[in-house]
């Protein structure tokens, strides 16, 4: 039913244990060098034996005419990247009900930083040009790609008609947008999202769209324009914005003449 779910379960101590525990977990968070390693061992020694008590699971509906929009988007030769902290697994099967996947493609993963994997993603981007591609990326694998294969990524992504990124964090989202900016198309870039981990890549596009939802009024509150619903991303660029671009080229025309 693509809900979210969460796992809630229970460890119960004896005094000596939590003692030993709460030492650890001390002598974790004081340290100076490689805190987070430390507090991540910690953790791992509490968080095991556990005794389940139940789960959770949140309904977490798109929104109305978000496959339209985003076909509209498609066929006006706009190309569009999903960018979401969400598991490999969730991201995906809301891409395809999004319809920014199609059940056709030939979806290409870059999961857990394989360095060779960029390569043969390119060579079979490369020989199957006739179907289309998608391509998936998690955060440890991209950051990789940027740090030693920045210039293959690109062209992998560029002749893939959808690209999805999961598992990012907020910094990583600004990345790629800045790494689309600088390529040499030097593409116009437009960043919507509705939270406050979409902050930095609403700031970093050249135009950047918050949507007023229930995550808050965060991106909205950092974004140039801000809309209610994803569906209104239509009217605002292929009405409003046809409508911009009249006026600008007026004013243009009418600045020479003065």
């Amino acid at each position: 039913k693509g809900l979210r779910t969460l796992c809630m379960a229970y460890r119960q101590f004896t005094s000596k244990e939590y003692e030993e525990i709460n030492r650890r977990l001390f002598e974790a968070r004081t340290a100076l060098q490689q805190r987070e390693e430390k507090l991540a061992g910690v953790f791992q020694f509490i968080e095991k034996d556990l005794i389940l008590l139940g789960a959770t699971a949140v309904e977490d509906k798109l929104q109305d005419k978000v496959r339209e929009t985003i076909e509209a988007l498609r066929m006006a030769g706009i190309k569009v990247w999903v960018l979401t902290g969400d598991k490999h697994e969730t991201a995906v099967s809301v891409s395809l009900s999004c319809g920014h996947f199609h059940r056709t493609m030939n979806i290409l993963e870059l999961l857990n930083q394989k360095s060779d994997s960029v390569w043969d993603s390119h060579v079979r981007v490369r020989e199957e040009h006739v179907i289309q591609h998608g391509l998936v990326v998690d955060g440890t694998s991209l950051s990789l790609a940027l740090r030693e294969h920045e210039k293959l990524f690109m062209d992998v992504c560029r002749n893939c008609s959808a690209v999805m990124c999961c598992r990012m964090a907020p910094l990583q989202k600004a990345k790629v947008i800045r790494l689309i900016k600088i390529s040499p198309e030097k593409p116009i870039t437009l960043a919507i999202g509705d939270g406050a981990n979409d902050v930095s890549m609403i700031q970093e596009a050249h135009v950047g769209i918050g949507i007023m939802g229930k995550e808050g009024r965060q991106a909205a509150r950092n974004s140039d324009y801000a809309i209610a619903r994803f569906k209104f991303l239509s009217k605002l660029l292929f009405v409003h914005g046809h409508f911009y671009y009249i006026r600008i080229a007026t004013l243009v025309q009418y600045f020479f003449y003065k």
